[in-house]
């Protein structure tokens, strides 16, 4: 958990209070690789901290094409965060790529935290104001980045991707198909 505790006070001081309380409110998990935290239709109650692992979360077309939305990985948190804000059923699933250990929260209990004290939603707050410029950064680099450059800041992002996960899935993230994405590797082998 300390993990998540020097992560929270890089974001903002925490008291010690408060961190007993958000103890109280979290517990360790482990979860093995396929585990599904989230299914679309599914109103979540828990959001969760990554100490080990890689996630997805994912969107199915009304084909039934899955639509990579994002990847979480160690250090990060990952919920339904619309969802659980709204009270209402996800667009999306959440699915563990790897065997994962997290810090578990109810989210309903974090509320009740952050509006009693001030540091938790200091932190919160920042959280998601980090949380919005990842997603404003990642929209930017679809409408003014191809497909190459997308695919290697995500190796940059989690360098071992390629070992990690399959090439559909990498591919499903970078909105392009498998196909391409082996053009893209083998021209990247090549210069």
């Amino acid at each position: 958990m300390e993990n998540l505790f020097d992560y929270m006070k890089s974001l903002s001081p925490l008291s010690q209070k408060s961190e007993i309380e958000l103890r109280k409110i979290s517990s360790k998990k482990k979860y093995s690789k396929k585990t599904i935290l989230c299914k679309i239709g599914q109103i979540p109650k828990k959001a969760y901290f990554i100490e080990e692992g890689l996630i997805r979360s994912f969107m199915i077309s009304p084909k039934g094409n899955e639509y990579n939305r994002s990847f979480f990985i160690k250090g990060e948190f990952t919920a339904a965060f619309t969802s659980l804000i709204h009270n209402t059923p996800s667009l999306y699933t959440i699915e563990c790529l790897t065997d994962c250990t997290f810090i578990e929260f109810d989210y309903k209990k974090l509320i009740t935290l952050m509006e009693t004290y001030n540091d938790i939603g200091i932190i919160y707050r920042k959280y998601i104001e980090n949380l919005y410029v990842f997603y404003t950064n990642r929209n930017i680099d679809f409408l003014t980045l191809n497909a190459t450059q997308r695919y290697l800041n995500l190796r940059k992002r989690i360098p071992q991707i390629d070992a990690i996960i399959s090439q559909k899935k990498i591919a499903g993230h970078l909105a392009i198909t498998k196909v391409q994405l082996n053009r893209i590797r083998r021209k990247l082998l090549t210069t």
